[in-house]
C-alpha cells in the first residue's frame, strides 16, 4: 500500500489538504512514495483478499494524491470529460469548462445548443456520471445557452445572424387547422425553455393577430432609426410577426385586404423575414399560406428552410392538396420532419368517439412523404378550446358572453 511522507495514521488526510515532502501546501511533487507486496504461493487466502484489498485502496489513494498537484488534477479532469461526454448528446449539448479542485469538487460548465429542452435532467445526468467517479466528493453543474448560428451561414442578413433554424408550417390546403397547429407549437417550444419566433407570412389572410392577444402598447410597431429593422410583436416569450401587424390600419385593428399578385406577395413575405429584428432564437416557425405559389418558392430558394411541418385533415380533399404540398417540398429540397393530422375525432360526454371528417388519412400521406410513424400525430376536436375562441370572439365584439 502506497503511503505518504506525511505522519501516520491519517495519510488521506494530507492527501486533501495538499502536503508536500515539505509539510506546506502548494503544487510540487506528490508525497506518495512506497511500495506495494506481490502474491506470492506462500499467502492463505485470507492474505489474498487483504491484498486485493491493498490494491484498490492504492489505486484510491493515487488518485487522492493526483488532488494535490496541478498535473494531477488535469489527469482526473481528463478521467471526468470522459466519463461527462458519456452521457451527453453533442448534438444538444456541450461541456465547456470543467475543473477539478483540490477538495475533490468537480466544477463542470454546460452549453446548450437550444433551449427547448430539458435542461434540468441533462444537468441531473451531468452530476451522477460526476459523482459516480471513485475520487469525486461532489459535482457543481451549472448550464448556459449559446449563441445560435444562422441557418444561412455566412450569407445572413443581419436580421437572421442568430436564427439557429426557419421551419414552415404546410398544408397546402387552407382550412385544416395549420395557423392553430403553428402558434400552439410555437408556444410549446417556449413553455420548454426554446427562444422562438413566428412569422405569419400567409398576407392575404393572416390569422396571428387573431390567434394572439398582445399586449396593450404593442402597436405600431417600432423600427430601429440605425438599423431601419422593425422590433417584432411579443406576446409571452414568443416574438410575432404578421401583415395584421404592419399593414395600413393595423394599430385599429382593421387592417384592409391586401390586394397584390403573386411577386408582390412574396416580396412582403422576405420583407418581414429580412427586416424584422428577431434576435437570437432557436427557431423561427413560419406559418406557410395555402397553395404552392411565390411565398414557398421565395423562402425555400432565396432563404432555404431549415425543415418543414406537414398539418392535413381526414377529409380526401385534404389529403389530395398535401400530397402536393409534399411534392413540391421534395422538389425544393425541405425536409419533412412531422405530420400532424388535424381534428381527426372528438370524445362526447358518454366517451363515445366520433368521426367527424371520416377515416384517417394519415398513413397514405405518411408513406408519400417518407416518415416514420413516431413523427406522426392525431390531433383532436378539443371542446374547451372551441368554447374559449367562441366566448373570445363574443367578448371582442362587445357581446354578451354566456
Amino acid at each position: 500500500l502506497s503511503t505518504c511522507a506525511a505522519p501516520p495514521p491519517a495519510p488521506a488526510v494530507s492527501f486533501a489538504l495538499g502536503l508536500t515532502r515539505s509539510g506546506r501546501s502548494g503544487d510540487p511533487e506528490p508525497v506518495c512514495t512506497g511500495r506495494q507486496h506481490k502474491p506470492t504461493m506462500h499467502m492463505g487466502l485470507h492474505h489474498l483478499h487483504n491484498h486485493a484489498t491493498m490494491r484498490i485502496g492504492t489505486s484510491f489513494v493515487r488518485r487522492r494524491c493526483a488532488l494535490a498537484t496541478a498535473r494531477g488534477r488535469a489527469r482526473l479532469e481528463e478521467e471526468a470529460l470522459a466519463a461527462l461526454n458519456g452521457v451527453l448528446d453533442p448534438a444538444l449539448a456541450r461541456c465547456k469548462r470543467l475543473a477539478v479542485q483540490p477538495d475533490a469538487t468537480v466544477a463542470v460548465k454546460l452549453e446548450f445548443r437550444s433551449g427547448a429542452m430539458r435542461r434540468g435532467a441533462v444537468e441531473a445526468a451531468a452530476a451522477a456520471a460526476i459523482e459516480a467517479l471513485p475520487w469525486a466528493r461532489r459535482s457543481s453543474v451549472e448550464s448556459t445557452l449559446s449563441r445560435p448560428r444562422s441557418f444561412m451561414g455566412s450569407n445572413a442578413p443581419p436580421s437572421l445572424r442568430h436564427v439557429g433554424a426557419l421551419v414552415g408550417i404546410s398544408s397546402c390546403k387552407g382550412g385544416v387547422g395549420k395557423s392553430t397547429v403553428a402558434v400552439n407549437l410555437a408556444y410549446a417550444l417556449a413553455t420548454q425553455g426554446g427562444r422562438v419566433g413566428l412569422l405569419d407570412a400567409d398576407v392575404h389572410g393572416p390569422s396571428l393577430p387573431s390567434l394572439v392577444r398582445l399586449p396593450p402598447g404593442s402597436l405600431p410597431l417600432r423600427q430601429d432609426a440605425q438599423t431601419r429593422l422593425l422590433a417584432p410583436a411579443e406576446a409571452d416569450g414568443v416574438r410575432l410577426m404578421s401583415y395584421g401587424f404592419v399593414g395600413k390600419g393595423a394599430s385599429s385593428g382593421a387592417v384592409p385586404a391586401a390586394v397584390m399578385r403573386g411577386p408582390m406577395v412574396g416580396k412582403t413575405v422576405g420583407q418581414m423575414l429580412s427586416g424584422t429584428d428577431w434576435g437570437e432564437l432557436d427557431y423561427l416557425l413560419v406559418d406557410l399560406p395555402p397553395g404552392t405559389g411565390d411565398v414557398h418558392l421565395t423562402l425555400s430558394q432565396t432563404y432555404g428552410l431549415s425543415a418543414a411541418v406537414l398539418v392535413t385533415t381526414p377529409q380526401r380533399l385534404s389529403t389530395v392538396d398535401v400530397l402536393k404540398g409534399v411534392d413540391m417540398l421534395r422538389e425544393l429540397g425541405v425536409p419533412m420532419i412531422s405530420l400532424v393530422e388535424n381534428m381527426a375525432h372528438f370524445t362526447d360526454d358518454t366517451g363515445r368517439t366520433h368521426l367527424p371528417f371520416g377515416g384517417s388519412q394519415l398513413e397514405a400521406v405518411r408513406r408519400h412523404a417518407g416518415l416514420r410513424e413516431s413523427d406522426t400525430f392525431r390531433l383532436p376536436i378539443e371542446p374547451q378550446v372551441v368554447a374559449e375562441s367562441w366566448r373570445r370572439d363574443h367578448a371582442q365584439h362587445g357581446e354578451g358572453v354566456p
